[in-house]
């Protein structure tokens, strides 16, 4: 991928040197593309790419530029941005011929235009001011000056993973909305204008069809969305697998599509991810690549900060687990994508389950958020914790992602919430920090693969049985190897599992609420890489920012350790305000 910070203003080649320094500290290697009195374009190429691949500048006036994965009309890098480029509407811009995840930078007809792909996936941050906007976190937070700390983006961070909508962790660094391109003058606040909706509902009515028809039709779909893939990005496939449906499924559609791909699988030995993986590998002759994570040593205290700053320039200063850890995830990626492997994950593959496993009728938005969000626990809050305030927060957020005029959610916009919040946040952040290493397809994050799901009957979703149909359909034989779930593909749930799901399925919402708190004991032992002297290494002791929002002493998810963790070092590297 290429990665961008546009700045702009009477200042911008000033904050442009400014900003290049400061981030070449940090390990990311930027240089002028673009410059005018009012606007610098500071960009970096990818792993495996060249400066075509990513820019093309047909006049010195018109240009585009790509970050992360794109495809127009099935072509990719310099073909797919000229077509793009030479198709774009200022006017009327229309992505219905894109696929993948990305963000474009388009300066045509005098103006800069910014816009992302069609689901929301990779986001284009900015700041309050928007004198900056770029595809990095970092390269918005590098330039901002003693930010303000939000502690609701805080709180959804270390709870969830992500902060939800447009927030950050500070008050002044925002993204652009989903859905919308903004158009950029000189100074002043950019014009947001609306694209296209996103394309998921069905074209025609599909009453009375059956499961099986359903499953056809979603075959065919992906099965197009992969050939559109292997004509854009070529068939050299690492596919990240598991012995669950989704990575079986995209194994079926790439053999479908005569394409071999190289199987990896996480796990110690012995673990069954890795066994139904092994025996899958073996079964249908394909190279198989078990990465064990645990092996890799946490660097002594004395060369740990090494390992942060060098993670935080791969991971754009913050992944959904934590910054910290021994350095194996970073290793372990940079080892996936290389030698032109492509990099393959069935992300968003719950389209086709029941993801929430709730009862077949409407919720309110805070409802859901009490069934699904409410991983918080109160015990290792301070007193300036809000639960209604957060949860309200929280609803809203979800009600504006799949435009829900009413607090009372419909049934099929509480499958939309799966895709369009969940998706398009919690899932999403991982997308561009893997692009980072090379090609990464996600092929169930297109608006081709959702489309229709949120109205299957919940019945074909529940228990994998409509995405266990698609698998048989594709390959019988693939549906009979074993699964994670006791039984192969080709064979129904038993009903002792049908009724270990109904056991979950029927809890009622006050009881999913306090699950999680419910769960937590007392402060156990932290990894390595979370112990007070290694973190001492990167940052100051006694967590002086995050202690006003969190009791420390009482958190005993080493998870959410981790996630406070990374919010005290960025709070201590941008010199923040405090909470």
């Amino acid at each position: 991928m290429a990665d961008f910070l546009l700045c702009r203003g009477e200042a911008a080649q000033a904050t442009a040197r400014t900003l290049q320094a400061r981030l070449e500290r940090a390990g990311l290697s930027v240089s002028p593309l673009f410059e005018d009195p009012c606007c610098c374009l500071l960009a970096r190429a990818g792993a495996d790419e060249t400066r075509e691949d990513a820019f093309w500048q047909p006049d010195a006036d018109t240009w585009i530029l790509r970050s992360g994965l794109f495809s127009h009309r099935a072509l990719s890098g310099a073909e797919a941005l000229r077509g793009f480029l030479a198709a774009f509407d200022p006017d009327a811009p229309d992505l219905a011929e894109t696929r993948g995840q990305f963000t474009l930078v388009i300066r045509k007809a005098g103006r800069l235009h910014l816009l992302g792909d069609a689901l929301g996936t990779n986001k284009i941050h900015h700041d309050a001011g928007h004198r900056l906007f770029s595809n990095l976190f970092i390269a918005v937070a590098e330039g901002l000056e003693a930010p303000g700390i939000d502690a609701q983006g805080c709180y959804e961070y270390v709870w969830n993973g992500v902060p939800g909508a447009e927030r950050s962790f500070f008050r002044e660094l925002r993204t652009l909305p989903p859905g919308r391109m903004a158009v950029l003058s000189n100074t002043g606040t950019p014009r947001l204008v609306p694209l296209p909706p996103l394309d998921i509902d069905e074209d025609s009515a599909t009453a009375g069809e059956t499961m099986a028809d359903a499953a056809a039709r979603q075959c065919a779909r992906l099965q197009a969305v992969t050939e559109q893939n292997r004509r854009a990005f070529g068939d050299r496939v690492n596919l990240l697998f598991s012995g669950g449906y989704d990575s079986r499924l995209l194994l079926a559609l790439l053999l479908d599509a005569g394409i071999r791909p190289r199987l990896s699988v996480y796990g110690r030995p012995g673990d069954l991810d890795r066994e139904i993986a092994a025996t899958v590998a073996k079964g249908e002759g394909l190279d198989f690549n078990p990465v064990d994570k645990a092996m890799v040593a946490t660097p002594p205290p004395e060369a740990f900060g090494d390992t942060v700053l060098a993670d935080y320039a791969a991971f754009d200063g913050w992944r959904v687990t934590g910054l910290f850890d021994s350095g194996a995830d970073r290793v372990d990626r940079q080892g996936q994508a290389g030698g032109g492997w492509a990099k393959m994950n069935g992300s968003l593959g719950e389209i086709h389950r029941n993801f929430f496993y709730l009862p077949d009728r409407p919720y309110s938005a805070r409802q859901l958020v009490q069934s699904f969000y409410a991983r918080y626990d109160p015990r290792a809050m301070t007193a300036r914790f809000d639960a209604d305030a957060y949860e309200e927060t929280l609803a809203r957020a979800v009600m504006a992602a799949v435009g829900a005029d009413k607090t009372r959610l419909t049934r099929r916009q509480v499958e939309l919430v799966y895709p369009l919040f969940r998706g398009r946040y919690w899932t999403a952040r991982e997308v561009p920090l893997n692009q980072g290493f090379g090609l990464y397809l996600t092929p169930f994050m297109e608006p081709a693969a959702i489309k229709g799901t949120p109205d299957w009957p919940l019945g074909w979703k529940s228990h994998g049985l409509i995405e266990a149909a698609m698998i048989a359909r594709l390959s019988p034989r693939l549906a009979g190897y074993p699964s994670v779930y006791g039984r192969p593909f080709d064979q129904p749930p038993s009903w002792r599992a049908r009724l270990r799901a109904q056991a979950s399925y029927r809890r009622p919402v006050w009881l999913r609420r306090l699950s999680y708190r419910l769960q937590q004991g007392k402060p156990g032992i932290l990894p390595d890489y979370l112990s007070p002297e290694r973190l001492a290494a990167v940052m100051q002791p006694g967590f002086p920012y995050m202690r006003a929002l969190f009791r420390m002493e009482r958190v005993a998810d080493p998870d959410a350790f981790n996630r406070i963790a990374t919010l005290e070092f960025l709070a201590q590297r941008y010199n923040a305000r405090e909470a």
